[in-house]
């Protein structure tokens, strides 16, 4: 089994287009079966995409009624994806208004069809004009549950990463769990939402791997640490998972090492 999480800042990019068809072809040479994706967006204004070209293209909703424009990002990963005869299905929610103009929101692919789907907030606000508010989306395939989500940071005046940590494992159960994402919370920190993860019972993958790299996802300031005391190079992107099975190897992509750079954070993939 082979996974991917990034944070992809997808329309905020430079060079969008570009970046996209990029993304395209590396899904469609890896073929992962199950990708976690954040920072979702889709264009407030632009023209709603109809049931029927949304249905073609694998969308399967989350449990509510959403509208998603025709250049919601993920919207065109599936599409490219299925014109070059790799079919993906897909699900997105939005969270909140993004720099004014864009529905940000969170998505998950996979290529068996999903045995059920939910999405619920971590965050305590719930208003979409807050950037704070949070949610996660889940997929269940072949019996196991995949997480995507984009999680606050430890030290937060209004959304701890503590309390939205809580708050998702309330919504969880017994079955085999991977919960991957941007958990803004650097691996390089001891005693924060790192070592919160661990202390709960969850298993780094990347520390399990029998084979992996610097496993460094972030390099330099972004966005959400600018006014922090931010490490130079940071662990934030993270696959955890209930069972202790092994995995195989754990490398960052998107770095320009391992495949060109397409956001300001850098992917993780898995092997299992």
């Amino acid at each position: 089994m082979k996974l991917l999480t990034l944070n992809t800042h997808s329309l905020v990019e430079s060079e969008y287009t570009k970046k996209l068809k990029y993304f395209v072809e590396v899904l469609a040479e890896k073929k992962y079966d199950v990708i976690a994706l954040q920072e979702v967006n889709q264009t407030l204004k632009n023209d709603k995409v109809s049931s029927s070209e949304l249905a073609l293209s694998g969308y399967i909703p989350a449990g509510e009624e959403i509208s998603i424009t025709n250049d919601n990002h993920i919207y065109n990963v599936a599409k490219l994806l299925r014109e070059k005869g790799i079919n993906y299905f897909w699900s997105w929610v939005p969270i909140k208004l993004g720099y004014g103009k864009y529905d940000e929101g969170i998505g998950i692919l996979s290529l068996k069809k999903p045995e059920e789907l939910k999405s619920f907030y971590v965050s305590k606000t719930k208003d979409y004009n807050d950037w704070k508010s949070r949610k996660v989306i889940g997929a269940k395939i072949n019996g196991k549950w995949f997480y995507s989500t984009h999680m606050s940071w430890w030290n937060d005046p209004d959304e701890r990463f503590y309390d939205q940590w809580e708050r998702f494992r309330k919504n969880l159960n017994d079955e085999t769990t991977y919960i991957m994402g941007d958990f803004n919370n650097p691996a390089e920190v001891e005693e924060e939402g790192y070592s919160e993860v661990l202390k709960t019972g969850w298993i780094d993958t990347y520390q399990k791997a029998l084979k992996k790299d610097t496993g460094i996802t972030v390099s330099g300031l972004i966005d959400g640490w600018k006014d922090k005391k931010a490490l130079t190079s940071m662990r934030i992107d993270f696959i955890f998972k209930s069972g202790d099975t092994v995995t195989k190897s754990s490398n960052v992509i998107f770095n320009g090492e391992n495949k060109e750079i397409i956001s300001d954070h850098f992917g993780v993939e898995i092997e299992e």
